[in-house]
Parts: structure tokens; sequence; C-alpha cells
């Protein structure tokens, strides 16, 4: 299961949502299994905060779930971008 949220600035132009990127600071709350109230937990599940993320084109082959290997998330560039 993936959570998904609004999408920060950042990442509004690309698509409509992102997913959920817990702070470091919350990880204790989120993984305390005697937190079981929503409304402490609903907060942790906005947009990751765009200043903590960094963003850079991939190549397509990304799209296609056969492919899983590092080529994914490599960084594309111009010489880089007709590998499928």
């Amino acid at each position: 299961m993936l959570l998904t949220t609004e999408p920060n600035e950042l990442l509004a132009p690309i698509h409509n949502r992102m997913p959920v990127i817990l702070d470091p600071k919350d990880y204790d709350l989120w993984l305390d299994p005697d937190v079981q109230e929503v409304s402490r937990l609903k907060p942790l599940l906005r947009p990751y905060a765009l200043e903590q993320m960094t963003y850079y084109p991939v190549n397509l082959r990304v799209n296609n779930p056969k492919h899983d290997d590092p080529l994914c998330i490599e960084p594309l560039t111009e010489q880089r971008s007709g590998l499928f």
C-alpha cells in the first residue's frame, strides 16, 4: 500500500498527488502501536516540505514495471536521453 497526498509546489506541475513522506521527527509517532487516534496521525499525511526535496528527469523506462534496475532512477542527461 502506498499512501498519497496532494502534491507540494515542486511536484504539482508534474502530478496531482505525491507519496506521503514522513519527516524523520514523526517516525516514532507513526510507528507507535499505541497511537490509534486518527486525529493524531492524520496531520502527518501532508505534502513533504519542498525545501527537503530535489528532482531530476529520469529515463522513460521507469514507466514500465518490467524494468527494475538502476537506470530507472539514474539522472537523465542529454547524452542518455535515447536509452529505453
